[in-house]
């Protein structure tokens, strides 16, 4: 049986506050945009600064033809998972993609949450559950481990990732930068507040 989603979970764990109702939905019925990951990660912010007034409904400002809730699919060699489990973390899977195999500095972040913070949207629940399956079972090579805490750095895994576009206006001007390093001695480090949250596929990909 897969841990993942299980009631073994520390108690501690607990549904996120930053914009929670939008990092665990998606708008239903709309074409999936294919945009390279380079595309992503140069993406300016649709907003100055944090506002309450975004806690519950997504950003409407467009940024290259791109605007949040869009459903968009993109590649990119996976770096590093964590399990984000500690500290009262909201438990959702973390994944750092880079556009190249290099542990280097600019990553994408997408996160998977845990399927039993999504209530009212089987769908995506079961979606949702699927993803961090899929991450047990073939990128860690066990159905029955969680990512650690820390983080698992990744070997030469490409990926297709489908998620809703985000973006985390919490970390506006964040100082550090998000990342996480995993048992490397360099952080890599993401430059932007853009994300795909919730993931709802991630499959293998053919290498470029």
């Amino acid at each position: 049986m897969i841990v993942t989603n299980s009631s073994s979970h520390p108690e501690d764990i607990k549904p996120g506050k930053d914009r929670w109702s939008i990092k665990t939905s998606f708008i239903k019925k709309q074409k999936i945009k294919n945009v390279a990951l380079v595309k992503l990660l140069s993406l300016d912010n649709p907003i100055e600064k944090s506002s309450k007034e975004f806690d519950d409904k997504r950003i409407a400002n467009s940024v290259n033809g791109l605007k949040e809730g869009d459903l968009i699919t993109t590649k990119g060699w996976m770096k590093l998972v964590a399990f984000e489990n500690k500290n009262g973390g909201d438990g959702d899977y973390h994944i750092q993609l880079r556009s190249d195999s290099l542990w280097a500095y600019t990553c994408l972040i997408v996160e998977i949450p845990m399927s039993e913070f999504i209530k009212d949207d089987k769908a995506l629940r079961d979606s949702c559950k699927n993803a961090r399956e899929f991450i047990c079972a073939k990128i860690l090579k066990d159905k029955n481990k969680e990512p650690a805490s820390g983080g698992n750095v990744i070997g030469k895994a490409y990926v297709s990732v489908t998620g809703a576009l985000f973006f985390d206006a919490h970390h506006i001007n964040a100082n550090p930068l998000r990342g996480k390093k995993g048992n490397q001695k360099k952080t890599m480090s993401s430059y932007t507040c853009w994300e795909l949250h919730p993931v709802i596929h991630i499959e293998f990909a053919m290498r470029p």
